[in-house]
């Protein structure tokens, strides 16, 4: 299973949380580091998957989040100000695991974990476990489920049309 297919599934719940998206084409044509969700409610979202060939002891390399896309991040989450998250699931496994992670907290635990043991540098699906607030629910339909509290759902706040009123200059419509 591809990471693509990961980044679907999760816009596809992002929209059904309220949340509006672009997925930026991904082509060599375009910039590589750019993020790969970009809401228009204010959050960034970068996705990534833990290797489905290491089974055993399943783990991420960091250096799968090149450079690039860490800058990227960087300047959307401290220069922009977005929420700005890490998404990062199995492809493996039932039921499967999601982890939509904010940036900071992701680069928190990092510096922690290559201070531990900087020679063999590794993120262990263990090392995941400890998100628990930010762990999606797996459901039916290929369908995950933000929990009730995560932080991506406080950009999504629809108003119904009865708790706003247009502003704007209306004209008569041409017939």
């Amino acid at each position: 299973m591809l990471e693509a297919k990961i980044r679907m599934e999760l816009q596809r719940s992002m929209m059904l949380a309220g949340l509006e998206y672009h997925h930026p084409e991904d082509s060599k044509r375009t910039d590589t580091g750019r993020p790969d969700i970009l809401c228009i409610n204010g959050a960034v979202v970068e996705v990534k998957k833990i290797d489905e060939l290491i089974r055993k002891e399943p783990w991420f390399d960091p250096t799968k989040i090149s450079n690039t896309q860490r800058r990227q991040l960087d300047y959307y989450c401290f220069g922009r100000v977005f929420l700005t998250f890490l998404a990062i699931g199995t492809t493996f496994g039932n039921p499967r695991r999601l982890w939509v992670i904010p940036w900071t907290d992701w680069v928190a635990m990092e510096y922690a974990l290559q201070h531990q043991n900087p020679d063999k540098f590794r993120i262990q699906l263990s090392n995941l476990e400890s998100f628990t607030e930010y762990e999606m629910t797996w459901g039916k339909g290929s369908l995950w489920t933000f929990p009730t509290d995560h932080p991506i759902l406080k950009v999504a706040m629809p108003r119904h049309e009865n708790e706003w009123q247009p502003i704007s200059i209306r004209f008569l419509e041409d017939k």
